[in-house]
C-alpha cells in the first residue's frame, strides 16, 4: 500500500472511530452534561459565543477532548484507550508537515479488525427498543480480538 493510501485509511478509520464515539456521547447525553468537571478540567467548555460557558455538544467537542474525557471518566478499557490514540495519532499524519509515523498495511488490517470488536463492544451499551431485532449483537461479545 503507497503511503497516501496509507495516510487516507487512517483518516477514514480515524472518522469513522470518532463518529462512533460522538454517537456514544450522544446517547448518554445527560451524563455527559453532568461530567462538567471533566469537561472543565480538559477545557471542553465554550468560550465565548451564544453558548458561552456550556460544555461542547458531542457534536463539536474535538477527538482529542473526546479521547481525554474518555480517559478521566474510565469509561472504557485501557487497551480501547490505546487504540483509540493509535488510530488518532495515525490518523493526524494526514496534517502533518513533518514526517509522523504512519505504519504499514498489517498495522492498519489489525487496526481495523480491533475497530470491528470495538464497535460490537459499543453496540451492546447503547439502548435499542425492545422491539426491534438486532441478531448481531447477539454474537458481539465473542468478536472480542486481541489488541494491537
Amino acid at each position: 500500500m503507497a503511503d497516501g493510501d496509507l495516510i487516507l485509511a487512517w483518516a477514514n478509520l480515524g472518522s469513522i472511530l470518532e463518529s462512533s464515539l460522538r454517537l456514544f456521547l450522544g446517547v448518554y447525553i445527560t451524563d455527559y452534561q453532568n461530567s462538567r468537571e471533566d469537561l472543565e478540567a480538559i477545557n471542553a467548555i465554550e468560550q465565548r459565543g451564544a453558548n458561552q460557558g456550556q460544555p461542547y455538544p458531542p457534536s463539536s467537542i474535538q477527538f482529542e477532548k473526546i479521547r481525554q474525557l474518555l480517559g478521566r471518566r474510565k469509561i472504557f478499557p485501557a487497551d480501547d484507550l490505546a487504540f483509540i490514540g493509535l488510530v488518532q495519532a495515525r490518523r493526524n499524519a494526514i496534517h502533518a508537515f513533518n514526517n509522523r509515523e504512519i505504519g504499514n498495511a498489517s498495522e492498519f488490517r489489525s487496526a481495523v479488525a480491533t475497530y470491528r470488536g470495538f464497535i460490537a463492544e459499543l453496540a451492546t451499551r447503547l439502548p435499542y427498543p425492545d422491539d426491534v431485532g438486532f441478531r448481531w449483537l447477539d454474537g458481539a461479545t465473542s468478536i472480542r480480538i486481541n489488541r494491537l
